[in-house]
C-alpha cells in the first residue's frame, strides 16, 4: 500500500531538505512519522506546499536517509483572495498529477489542508486521512463566529472522510472531534511519544548553564510564536527585574518573536543573564531538562506538548498554564498529572503568577527538589516510546 504525505512545510524541516541531509528539528510527530514511512508502506512519497525558491526550482528530491521522495509545490502566504483560489487550483492539478504516476491508495493530509482533503474525499476513489496536531485556539473559536469562512468551515467538517487522527497534547482535540465533525467520521485521539533510550554517546554533554548555584536556572522551550507565551515570559522577567534574585535564562527555539522578545528584553537587569540559543539538536535540547532548576512552558493550546513530554520523563519542576475549561484544554493533562508534580499559572494574570512563582521558588530550593520527586513518582506510561507510537498509528492505517 501507498500513501501521499501532503502538508505545508514546517520549518523544523526546512533546513534539512534544502541541504539534502536529514537532521529535522521542532516537529517530532511529523518527522518521526516520515523516517519510518517508506519502511512500512514502500514507495509512498511526499508533497510539501512552501514558498521556498530553491525547493521550488528543484520541483523534487529524494532523500536516501529516509528513503523518500519529497515533491514541492507552490503555497502562497498572502492574504489576495483571488491569488489564494488560484493557487488552490493550482495545487489540485500538480496533486492530481503526481497521483496518477504514484497511484498511492491513502491520501494522509495535514490541518492547514482541509479543504483539499475534502476534495479528493468528493471526487477521488482514494482513503482520505486528516491530521490534526492538536486544536488550535483559533479552530475552537471560530465555531463561535458567523462569517462566510466559518459556515462554509462547518459544512465541509460535516462531510465524513476515512479517518481523522488528532494528538492528545491537552488542546481539547477529543471534545472537539466529538463536537464538529460528521458523527459517522472515524477518530483516534495519540499521546505522542520520546526517546526511550538515548544512548550515551549520543548525549551533548556540554553545560547549556554556566552560572554558580546562587542562579535560578531557567528553560524556556518553544516555537517563538504565538499563542507560546512568549510576551508573558517577557513581562514576567521584566517585572522580575524589581526583585534581587539571580537568575540565568536559556531560551531554546526560534521564530518570528525572536527579535520581540529580545527588543523587549534589552532593558531588563537580566539581559547579560538570558541567553537565545535558537533551534538545537534533540540531544542536546534533552541534555537541558537535566541542568535546569525551572521548566517553564505558557502554550495556551495545551500543556502535553512534545517538550512538555520530555520534560515530564527527566522529571523537571515544571510550569505550566491551568486549564481552560470553555474549550477543554488541558482538562485531560489534569487528570493524570496532579498538582502535586507540576505548578500551574493562572490564565488571567499569568505574567504576574510566573514572576511570583519565580520569586518563591528563588527562595524555597526544596519546594524545586519537592516537585521534582514527586514527579519522579509519577506513572509515566501514558507516554508510548516514539516507535511504539508510530507503529500504533501505521496499524490504525494498514487496517483501512
Amino acid at each position: 500500500m501507498k500513501l501521499l504525505y501532503i502538508s505545508n512545510l514546517f520549518t523544523g524541516l526546512e533546513s534539512s531538505i534544502i541541504n539534502n541531509e536529514w537532521k529535522p528539528s521542532g516537529v517530532p510527530t511529523v518527522y518521526k512519522f516520515l523516517e519510518k514511512l517508506s519502511n512500512k508502506f514502500n514507495k509512498s512519497e511526499v508533497i510539501f506546499f512552501t514558498s521556498n525558491k530553491k525547493l521550488l526550482d528543484r520541483k523534487f528530491q529524494y532523500n536516501s536517509e529516509i528513503n523518500l521522495n519529497f515533491n514541492f509545490i507552490y503555497h502562497y502566504n498572502g492574504r489576495n483572495y483571488f491569488k489564494q483560489i488560484t493557487n488552490y487550483f493550482n495545487k489540485l492539478i500538480q496533486i492530481f498529477k503526481i497521483i496518477k504516476i504514484l497511484k498511492p491508495k491513502v491520501l494522509y493530509f495535514d490541518r492547514s489542508n482541509l479543504m483539499i482533503a475534502i476534495f479528493f474525499k468528493l471526487f477521488s476513489r482514494k482513503i482520505i486521512i486528516w491530521r490534526l496536531m492538536g486544536v488550535t485556539i483559533p479552530m475552537h473559536e471560530f465555531h463561535y463566529k458567523i462569517s462566510i469562512k466559518s459556515i462554509i468551515i462547518n459544512l465541509l467538517l460535516k462531510i465524513k472522510l476515512d479517518l481523522v487522527i488528532c494528538t492528545q497534547d491537552g488542546s481539547g482535540g477529543k471534545e472537539w472531534m466529538s463536537k464538529y465533525l460528521n458523527i459517522n467520521t472515524p477518530r483516534i485521539i495519540l499521546v505522542n511519544g520520546f526517546n526511550k533510550n538515548i544512548k550515551k554517546n549520543e548525549l551533548f554533554d556540554r553545560k547549556i548553564f554556566v552560572s554558580d548555584n546562587e542562579h535560578l536556572k531557567l528553560l524556556f522551550i518553544s516555537r517563538l510564536v504565538k499563542g507560546k507565551g512568549c510576551e508573558i515570559l517577557c513581562d514576567s522577567l521584566i517585572k522580575l527585574s524589581n526583585s534581587n534574585i539571580k537568575i540565568e535564562m536559556i531560551i531554546i527555539g526560534d521564530g518570528p518573536l525572536k527579535k520581540f522578545m529580545e527588543s523587549k528584553l534589552e532593558n531588563s537587569k537580566f539581559i547579560n543573564d538570558i541567553k537565545f540559543l535558537g533551534s538545537l539538536p534533540h540531544n542536546e535540547v534533552i541534555n537541558s531538562y537535566n541542568q535546569c532548576d525551572l521548566y517553564i512552558s505558557l502554550n495556551e493550546m495545551g500543556s502535553l506538548i512534545n517538550t512538555n513530554l520530555e520534560a515530564i520523563k527527566e522529571n523537571c519542576c515544571m510550569i505550566n498554564l491551568d486549564s481552560y475549561n470553555k474549550f477543554n484544554i488541558d482538562i485531560f493533562t489534569k487528570k493524570i498529572i496532579p498538582n502535586s508534580c507540576v505548578v500551574r499559572l493562572d490564565r488571567n494574570n499569568t505574567s504576574e503568577h510566573l514572576m511570583n512563582e519565580m520569586n518563591n521558588f528563588y527562595n524555597n530550593r526544596e519546594q524545586i527538589k519537592l516537585i521534582q520527586n514527586n514527579m519522579k513518582k509519577l506513572d509515566k506510561h501514558f507516554i508510548p516510546s516514539w516507535d511504539k507510537r508510530i507503529k500504533e498509528e501505521f496499524s490504525i492505517i494498514e487496517k483501512l
